[in-house]
């Protein structure tokens, strides 16, 4: 643990303990059987039946689909830069998330700009690199459904509130050589576009619906 580990050494000092358990911890993904077995080999050792659930990057989005399958097994999870995606289930935590809401599961992520293997990331670039550079790393199915997220959550939280779509922006570190991202359908007049505009046409399109 590094001095750094701001959250962690609060839980320490709230009496917590933080157990790394014996998984795999990056995108590769365990699987459910082993973090059952952890969860059961701690409790039965006397720590809590409702620990605190955490992760970083890709093994964030395995920490949610546990807390998901378990919604009454954690008291909260906690998640740096996380990528909601996991290889442990077949529904992926962001679909999925009206789970952790209706069990009063308390959500909090520490989204930073200097992760460890990121050339260049510091400053003002809070998703490690900028937000449109992690946007432009994400598979395309994942962007649509973040676009609609965030635009549906603005919606609620907010109504007098928009979310700026990506049109056209300048990436931090190249993405297949490219260093520029465009939303649009590739075609001769953008061969680098990525395709993002059908999603965002869909969502305004239901927007206007809705008025």
């Amino acid at each position: 643990m590094t001095r750094d580990a701001a959250v962690d050494l609060a839980l320490l000092g709230k009496g917590f303990h933080v157990v790394t358990g014996p998984v795999p911890t990056d995108t590769d993904g365990p699987v459910r059987a082993q973090w059952n077995a952890v969860y059961k080999l701690l409790t039965d050792a006397g720590l809590s039946k409702t620990p605190v659930v955490e992760g970083a990057g890709g093994a964030a989005g395995e920490a949610y689909a546990w807390a998901i399958e378990n919604p009454d097994r954690e008291s909260c999870v906690y998640a740096e830069n996380p990528i909601l995606r996991s290889r442990m289930t077949k529904a992926q935590p962001l679909d999925r998330l009206d789970v952790l809401a209706k069990a009063g599961v308390p959500v909090l992520h520490a989204c930073g700009s200097r992760q460890a293997g990121k050339a260049g990331a510091g400053g003002i670039w809070v998703w490690g690199y900028d937000e449109i550079t992690w946007f432009a790393h994400q598979p395309k199915e994942y962007r649509a459904k973040w676009l609609r997220y965030a635009w549906d959550w603005v919606r609620t939280t907010d109504p007098n509130g928009y979310l700026q779509m990506p049109g056209s922006r300048t990436v931090r570190s190249p993405l297949d050589g490219r260093r520029w991202y465009f939303a649009n359908r590739p075609s001769r007049a953008v061969p680098d576009g990525l395709g993002d505009e059908e999603a965002i046409r869909a969502i305004w399109a239901d927007d206007a619906g809705r008025r």
